[in-house]
Order: C-alpha cells, then sequence, then structure tokens
C-alpha cells in the first residue's frame, strides 16, 4: 500500500454514535413487538430475542481487543490494508457500494483469502481529520 490516502485507527474509542443507534433500533423492535398484535407468549420471546441481540451488539462494540475487529484501515477508497485486533494484517479490495453520510461510513471490503469486512465507521469513534480524508477517498476512490 505505497499510496495510502489515509490512514485510520479505529481502536482508540468506542462509538457513543454506534451505541446509540443500537439501543435506538433495538428499542424500536422491542416496542414493535409489543404493538405487533401477537400473543403475549410470542411478544415476551421476541422482546427477549431483541434484548439478548442488544446485549451482544454493545458487548462486540466495547470489547476493544476482539479478534475479528478492525483496529487499523489504510487504503486509497479502492484497495485497504487491515489490521485486525489478533494483529494478522489483509489486503482487500472494496466490494460493491459505500455508504457515506456526515456521521458514518459504511463500507464492505473483500481479503485476498476470500472473507469479508463489513466495516462501519462512526464520526466520534476517530479523529475528525481522518474521518473526512477517509470519506472523501470513499466518495471518489473509483
Amino acid at each position: 500500500m505505497a499510496d495510502s490516502v489515509f490512514s485510520v485507527a479505529l481502536k482508540p474509542r468506542v462509538s457513543n454514535l454506534k451505541l446509540a443507534s443500537l439501543l435506538l433500533s433495538h428499542a424500536l423492535a422491542g416496542i414493535g413487538c409489543f404493538y405487533s398484535g401477537l400473543s403475549s407468549y410470542l411478544v415476551l420471546a421476541l422482546g427477549y430475542a431483541v434484548l439478548v441481540n442488544l446485549c451482544s451488539a454493545c458487548g462486540d462494540e466495547v470489547r476493544l481487543n476482539s479478534p475479528r475487529r478492525v483496529i487499523s484501515l489504510r487504503g486509497d477508497g479502492q484497495a485497504f490494508e487491515l489490521v485486525l485486533g489478533d494483529g494478522l494484517q489483509h489486503y482487500a479490495c472494496r466490494q460493491g457500494r459505500c455508504c457515506v453520510t456526515t456521521w458514518l461510513l459504511v463500507f464492505s471490503v473483500r481479503s485476498r483469502t476470500g472473507e469479508i469486512f463489513h466495516i462501519s465507521i462512526f464520526k466520534d469513534s476517530v479523529s475528525a481529520q481522518a474521518f473526512r480524508r477517509a470519506a472523501v477517498a470513499l466518495r471518489f476512490g473509483g
């Protein structure tokens, strides 16, 4: 990766925006279960499933040293170098489209070994300059 346009260190902070979006989406799912018109047993079962999924998602987010977590990312918008929590390094190319908003970047990459990584970068989890450079590279990089 000699022509890296941006470099993002994803490990330092937990994203409060991501935690808030997880809480809001799961709360809406729980409310949807309650107003679904299903029997009370099914409502309880679905509500429990939503709660378990919320706990699992929040646990994955706050566990910064997870072996499958992408902790470092360098790239030019099409080709990337990923470093995972277990120290393994992967070279990957962007797969499909990406979503670039003012507070969130979402894209997928496929490594040379065929593994697919779905990456979401929230604005509050990296420095403002790193987020801006990554957003520009993803939007205009190929």
